[in-house]
Order: C-alpha cells, then sequence, then structure tokens
C-alpha cells in the first residue's frame, strides 16, 4: 500500500513537472523593423534653434516611416485626363497610428548639413501591444 502511494504521488510531481514547464513562453527572438529619418535645418533663423528642429524632424520622419512599414499607408489618388493628356496628378497618402517603444539606433549630422536618425523597433513588441 505504502509503495502504490509513493508511486502515485511520484506520478503526480512529474506530471506538474511537466505541465508547469511546458506552459512556459519561450521569449521570442527579435525581430527588428528600421527607419531613417532626416531633419534639414532652415536658413536664415537662429542655428541652435534650426539645429533642434532639424533633429526633431529626423525623428519624425523616422517614427512615421516606422508607423507605415508596421501598419501601412492609406493612399488617396486623383487624376484628369483632356484630349488624352494627362491634365492633373494629385497623390495623397495618410498613416495614423502610434509608435512606441523605438529606439536610437545611430543620429548624427552628414556631409550635406541635413540631421540624420535610424531607428529601430522589435515587431513582435508591437504586436503584443495591438493585441
Amino acid at each position: 500500500m505504502m509503495k502504490q502511494q509513493r508511486l502515485i504521488l511520484l506520478l503526480i510531481a512529474i506530471g506538474l513537472i511537466i505541465l508547469i514547464t511546458g506552459c512556459q513562453r519561450q521569449p521570442a527572438v527579435p525581430n527588428y523593423v528600421y527607419a531613417t529619418g532626416i531633419g534639414v535645418p532652415a536658413e536664415g533663423g537662429n542655428p541652435a534653434q534650426e539645429k533642434a528642429k532639424a533633429k526633431r524632424a529626423a525623428r519624425l520622419d523616422a517614427e512615421r516611416q516606422l508607423l507605415e512599414s508596421l501598419k501601412g499607408m492609406a493612399i488617396d489618388s486623383t487624376s484628369s485626363v483632356q484630349d488624352f493628356m494627362l491634365r492633373n496628378d494629385r497623390i495623397n497618402s495618410s498613416v495614423r497610428g502610434l509608435i512606441r517603444g523605438s529606439e536610437v539606433v545611430r543620429e548624427g549630422w552628414n556631409e550635406d548639413g541635413a540631421y540624420e536618425m535610424e531607428l529601430k523597433i522589435d515587431f513582435n513588441k508591437v504586436k503584443m501591444l495591438v493585441r
């Protein structure tokens, strides 16, 4: 009787260990999406202020590109043709969403005087936020 109880307890313990270890999620391998934004300082203004604006513009440009890559973009297009010739072609694009958790990969001034900022975001984390 005592051997049967020990055997049952051992089987229950093994079953619990298998159940607990089998239910743990393995961390996902990072799957990064990258985007580079560019900002150019305006001429004639306060140099320090224009540099700060260029840095901000570069970040916003990179974040917009990340959002376009992750979510897609809406395109609205209108074309006018007269006498079989294109007279007017208008294309608008838009994207709307929230970017959170992006990381700066590199940033700095390039040889043309523009500020570049490369951002990355882990696509796995984005998928968890969207759920």
